[in-house]
């Protein structure tokens, strides 16, 4: 948990969930979406500057970050273990939001078919397996 002192700004965190020829979704504060085209700025003040080759020019803050796919202003993370000592996170695959659970140890990324299926991810030819984590 971060605390801040009496007076301190919070800083507006913005993660690139999707990038297209006229525009980026980007998810603020993680709490909301949103969809933005070249030279709008959400109410949060987020602001899309511009468009690249696989990036985009966003003004946060008054700072500009150029940002690819998947890329957040977040410096850190901290996850809070729920009752059964998991971390639960609300993650973003193809810019749609699912339920995760982060494994510090695992060797290997898995998803649920309902979840890909949502996600649009082509599960054509993939091997159904069965996943634990070590506890």
């Amino acid at each position: 948990m971060a605390l801040a002192g009496p007076g301190a700004a919070l800083a507006t965190t913005v993660l690139v969930m999707s990038i297209t020829g006229t525009g980026v979704e980007v998810l603020v504060n993680n709490g909301v979406v949103r969809t933005l085209r070249p030279g709008e700025t959400s109410p949060e003040g987020v602001k899309l500057i511009d468009l690249g080759s696989g990036s985009a020019l966003i003004e946060v803050d008054g700072r500009r970050w150029l940002m690819p796919l998947g890329s957040s202003t977040a410096t850190t993370l901290v996850l809070q273990a729920d009752e059964r000592g998991h971390f639960i996170v609300a993650a973003a695959i193809n810019g749609v939001a699912v339920r995760a659970l982060v494994d510090t140890g695992a060797s290997a990324v898995a998803m649920n078919l309902s979840d890909a299926r949502r996600a649009g991810v082509n599960v054509s030819g993939a091997q159904r397996v069965r996943v634990l984590t070590a506890s």
